[in-house]
């Protein structure tokens, strides 16, 4: 579980010394990790009483691009990546076990000289974790995801990937369930995400 910042830690039941930890003072941990008596909401990944708790749900917006699981179905975001502003930035989902994200991008004339096109992606810690891939053109995967913020005061992970880009570039980044992903015994094999291409 992740303490979630600016919240008050525990208040200590009146008959005993064990803490009674109140609903909302946590956000969910690995695999929707919460303190006893408490459990994961699947909208705002805090540690909530039972009662209190839905079901896992994509953001609204986040399956636009859809249906985008092979490359040539790839959701077309148009010119973006090294320092062009704003960045790409928009929501998505991987919302089972099989959900692969396709996302075309050309990169812009920014890109001279090389520069880097830089993607990260962050998602809860609470559910499945995910990978991130940018391929080339021709499908070769060029440049593969890693953590490079575990965990931040959201209870989110962040996976950055970058590669030397040329002007007019096609490249197309792929989003889906991390190889060997633990899966909740079945119950968390989905999760949010907010990409941005920089």
């Amino acid at each position: 579980m992740v303490r979630r910042a600016g919240l008050a830690a525990v208040a200590l039941a009146a008959a005993a010394c064990d803490p009674e930890i109140t609903s909302g003072v946590y956000l969910c941990g690995e695999e929707r990790g919460c303190p006893p008596g408490l459990v994961c909401d699947g909208v705002t990944t805090e540690c909530v009483y039972s009662g209190e708790a839905a079901s896992f749900q994509c953001a609204e917006g986040s399956n636009d691009g859809e249906p985008d699981e092979t490359l040539d179905a790839a959701w077309d975001l148009g010119t973006g990546g090294c320092g062009v502003f704003p960045p790409i930035e928009l929501p998505g989902c991987v919302d089972n076990a099989g959900d692969v994200d396709h996302l075309a991008v050309v990169a812009s004339v920014d890109c001279e000289g090389a520069r880097v096109f830089e993607v990260k992606l962050r998602h809860p810690i609470a559910f499945a974790p995910l990978s991130l891939e940018i391929l080339d053109g021709d499908g070769a995967v060029v440049a593969t995801g890693e953590i490079c913020e575990t965990v931040d005061d959201a209870g989110l992970v962040h996976v950055c990937a970058e590669v030397d880009a040329a002007p007019g570039d096609p490249l197309v980044v792929r989003v889906r369930l991390a190889d060997g992903a633990p899966d909740c015994d079945g119950t968390c094999a989905y999760n949010r995400y907010l990409l941005s291409i920089l």
